[in-house]
C-alpha cells in the first residue's frame, strides 16, 4: 500500500495580542489562517491522502464565528480535493462537560464528505486511493470528565486504552496513530 499524509497539528487560530487591520480583524488571527491556508494549498499540491489534525484547532474552546469560518473553509477545500480528513479533539477543543460537544461538533452535522472528528479513543478506518488504512486516535482525556484525581491515574488510562484498543486493530491493514496529550 503506498499513501500520502500530512498531519496540522496545534493550529490555534484565535485572536492574539496584536493590531487590528481592517474590519476589526486581529493582526495575528489574520497571521494564522494565512499560515493554515499555505499548509492546505501545499498538502493539495502535494496530492496527499490523507490530513491528520490532532487537536487545539482553536486558541480557546469557544471559537469565534470568523474563526470557525476559517477552519470549515480549509477544510472543506481539502475534502473537495479528494483528501481524506481526521481531527482528533485536543484539550483547546473540549469542555469539562459531559453534554457540551467540542469546538468543532457542528462539522459532524454538515454533510462533508471524507472528514472524521474523533471525540473518543478508538480505531477508524478509511479507505484511501492506496488501500485502507487504520487511524488509531487518542483524543485529550479530561481528568475531571474521567473522574480520576491524578494525572498518573490519566496516563495509566490512556496506556491501558490504547493498548486495548491497538489489539482490536486489522492485522491486515497499517495503521497510524494520532493523539493530543
Amino acid at each position: 500500500m503506498r499513501f500520502s499524509f500530512t498531519a496540522l497539528a496545534d493550529i490555534h487560530l484565535g485572536a492574539y495580542q496584536s493590531k487590528m487591520e481592517e474590519g476589526g480583524i486581529n493582526g495575528r488571527l489574520i497571521d494564522f489562517i494565512k499560515t493554515y491556508n499555505e499548509a492546505i494549498d501545499y498538502a493539495i499540491a502535494q496530492g496527499v491522502d490523507l490530513c491528520l489534525i490532532p487537536g487545539d484547532i482553536f486558541r480557546t474552546k469557544m471559537p469565534t464565528p470568523y474563526e470557525i469560518d476559517a477552519f470549515t473553509a480549509g477544510v472543506k477545500k481539502m475534502v473537495d480535493n479528494g483528501t481524506q480528513v481526521v481531527v482528533v479533539v485536543g484539550n483547546h477543543d473540549t469542555f469539562d462537560s459531559h453534554i457540551l460537544k467540542n469546538s468543532i461538533a457542528c462539522l459532524s452535522t454538515a454533510g462533508l464528505n471524507n472528514f472524521t472528528i474523533s471525540d473518543k479513543p478508538e480505531i477508524i478506518r478509511l479507505q484511501l486511493s492506496g488501500g485502507p488504512i487504520q487511524i488509531q486516535t487518542m483524543p485529550y482525556q479530561r481528568m475531571s470528565l474521567l473522574k480520576m484525581k491524578s494525572h498518573e491515574e490519566v496516563a495509566d488510562y490512556m496506556i491501558k486504552t490504547i493498548d486495548d484498543i491497538y489489539e482490536s486493530r486489522d492485522r491486515n491493514v497499517p495503521i497510524l496513530f494520532a493523539g493530543h496529550f
